[in-house]
């Protein structure tokens, strides 16, 4: 996993930053991971997950 931050473009559709802990959701049969998020309200970042099988998942936020 990395992240790093980003230019917030105008109009980006954006998802909010939800922080929890690290593990797999049995109901949902999904993983939740917590990112520490810098204190820079406003700021913009690109998180990528990293799978097995060498695709890579991105993800924009906008820290509030």
């Amino acid at each position: 996993m990395s992240s790093s931050q980003t230019y917030c473009a105008t109009g980006s559709t954006l998802d909010d930053l939800t922080l929890s802990a690290w593990r797999y959701d049995t109901t949902a049969n999904q993983y939740v991971f917590n990112w520490q998020s810098p204190k820079k309200a406003g700021s913009c970042y690109s998180v990528n997950v990293g799978l097995t099988d060498s695709h890579v998942i991105s993800a924009l936020f906008q820290l509030k």
